[in-house]
């Protein structure tokens, strides 16, 4: 993986789904302002495929006004010891001597269905190694990170030599990834037998967003909440708690700035439904409006 951000994404697919309500001409981009600083924010999709351009021309009008991309977390800043020290065993330890024996054989045989030996999925712990078959799915499908929005936009801020900033470290996404190995065996086994969906609900979510439809928000079924109660303390941290930091974070970009152009990009589920980081801003006396389609 070249950065953690394709990650989010496949959170929401693996631990929600989608509510659906009427389309709309809502675009998932936000017009803000304090004092002398102009922000529009943008919601992302971190992994999609070649379909689901081109966007909005108001969207890339608010970029090219900007004098600085703020993003989740600039991936060239992940340091890959870092990362491997957390997705993977230390050696002599493995997930077979983590998982219950279904687990691991079951882990194992969606490995291979992908073409993953069990050298190479045993030694990863059992978050990342759930993630790995995701994006295999998704990547199968043409769904990919190189294509999302904020890699899209990063590459573009680079041509024009545009400075880009982070809300988030690259050792804070990979301490997500770590809260999933937490995860009960049972989730685990269910999870993978849900991966073949996967690919269809992004595409969803997609279309959904292309659509103004606010069905992005996130949400776990009862069910399964009563089923797998750690759903709902990864989601506090996958989403909530994440939301308090990159308002703070944002703020203090903004205050210590004090002027200048910004466009802002994150997930868009951190912008719609219960404690978004909109909400949090305006409450920090930002004057926000959401942008519709012309």
């Amino acid at each position: 993986m070249k950065q953690l951000l394709f990650f989010i994404i496949i959170f929401t697919v693996l631990f929600s789904e989608p509510i659906y309500s009427a389309d709309s001409d809502s675009l998932y981009l936000w017009s803000a302002k304090k004092g002398n600083c102009n922000i529009n924010i943008l919601g992302s999709i971190h992994a999609v495929n070649k379909d689901f351009y081109p966007l909005d021309i108001q969207i890339d009008l608010a970029f090219n006004q900007s004098d600085y991309l703020i993003l989740e977390m600039i991936p060239d800043s992940l340091n890959l010891n870092d990362l491997i020290q957390k997705i993977a065993y230390p050696i002599g330890i493995t997930l077979k001597d983590t998982l219950e024996e279904e687990t691991y054989k079951q882990l194992i045989e969606y490995s291979q269905s992908y073409g993953l030996a069990e050298e190479y999925i045993k030694v990863l712990k059992p978050g990342y190694a759930m993630l790995t078959l995701s994006a295999l799915e998704l990547s199968k499908n043409g769904i990919i990170d190189s294509l999302g929005v904020d890699f899209i936009y990063l590459n573009k801020a680079h041509e024009l030599n545009m400075t880009v900033l982070q809300l988030e470290t690259p050792s804070e996404q990979i301490e997500i990834v770590s809260e999933m190995d937490n995860f009960s065996d049972e989730y685990i086994r269910y999870s993978f037998s849900e991966l073949n969906a996967t690919a269809k609900v992004v595409k969803e979510i997609m279309q959904a967003w292309k659509n103004g439809n606010d069905s992005l928000i996130i949400h776990v079924e009862d069910d399964d909440l009563e089923k797998f109660p750690e759903i709902a303390e990864f989601n506090q941290k996958l989403l909530y708690d994440r939301n308090i930091i990159m308002a703070e974070r944002l703020d203090e970009i903004i205050n210590q700035q004090q002027e200048g152009n910004y466009f802002v990009i994150v997930g868009t589920a951190h912008l719609i439904g219960e404690k978004n980081i909109i909400d949090l801003l305006r409450k920090k006396e930002y004057k926000i409006i959401r942008k519709t389609k012309e």
